[in-house]
């Protein structure tokens, strides 16, 4: 996969129009990330049956909190990179991405294990329908089994776009959501899996994202090694510039909006799950 792409320059030149090239495809990940689950209604509302929208649909809210929380996670990595290119570390950036991949890992086998038993309590704590609980719970259940792919995806995104590369991770996502739309509309029509199947569909196309970004990453990572030896240190702290400064006094405001499209992404969803409660009556 070679998408065409280039490293954002914040440290020279008018900061404006890079900052919003810079932020516009995050903004737009942010809300493309939500809408899997989203796609996952539609297919599964139009092609099966109410019981089955209902019951993933009442998964809209914890979904929205994973990957909510996943994006947030992964701003650790993107701090720690941003700031060894920052200071002219170079050789030290290969340990720091492996370290981030070891931690998405960890945190993901974890949450996978800690899901399959949560999956219940927490659709009972949302107060889900008893007579969709069951496949309410099978989807959520099959969901987190994918929930190392999509923290692998979060955290590489990080890294790419602590050197200045958004664009990557927005095309790798948007690749990934196609195969979802795609795989869920094969596993449903085809196979006629209903919840399984969206879920399934959900985790193949997590795992693609991941893949890709993670096979950009090991390249990323052999050529800053090769290159870092030959590197000269900055003359000074790029945090000293007055770019330097600017950036830094922006980065608030990214995430800011980063947060504010997931906001948007959920609202988008919650749209399109707004007959959810109104199927039991039917």
């Amino acid at each position: 996969m070679n998408f065409k792409t280039a490293d954002t320059d914040m440290l020279h030149g008018p900061l404006t129009k890079k900052i919003l090239l810079f932020t516009l495809p995050i903004a737009l990940s942010s809300i493309l990330q939500q809408l899997f689950n989203a796609a996952d209604t539609a297919v599964v509302g139009y092609f099966g049956n109410k019981d089955a929208l209902a019951a993933v649909g009442n998964n809209t809210e914890i979904i929205a909190l994973i990957v909510t929380v996943s994006s947030g996670l992964s701003v650790g990595a993107n701090i720690l990179v941003a700031g060894l290119i920052g200071k002219g570390r170079r050789e030290e950036i290969p340990f720091a991405v492996r370290t981030s991949v070891v931690m998405a890992v960890i945190i993901g086998i974890s949450g996978m294990i800690s899901g399959q038993f949560a999956a219940e309590p927490l659709l009972r704590l949302i107060q889900a329908p008893e007579n969709i609980l069951r496949d309410a719970t099978l989807y959520l259940r099959i969901y987190m089994f994918g929930y190392p792919f999509l923290l692998l995806y979060d955290f590489g995104s990080a890294v790419l776009r602590a050197r200045g590369d958004s664009r990557y991770p927005f095309f790798v996502l948007a690749l990934s959501g196609a195969a979802n739309v795609v795989l869920n509309l094969f596993f449903v029509i085809v196979f006629r899996m209903g919840v399984a199947g969206v879920a399934v569909a959900t985790d193949i196309s997590n795992m693609l994202s991941a893949l890709i970004v993670l096979h950009r990453l090991t390249k990323e990572s052999r050529a800053c090694a090769g290159s870092s030896k030959a590197a000269a240190p900055p003359a000074r702290h790029v945090g000293d510039t007055e770019n330097g400064r600017a950036v830094r006094r922006a980065g608030g405001g990214v995430l800011l909006c980063q947060y504010f499209c997931a906001g948007v992404g959920q609202r988008l969803r919650r749209g399109g799950d707004s007959g959810k409660h109104r199927c039991h009556e039917l």
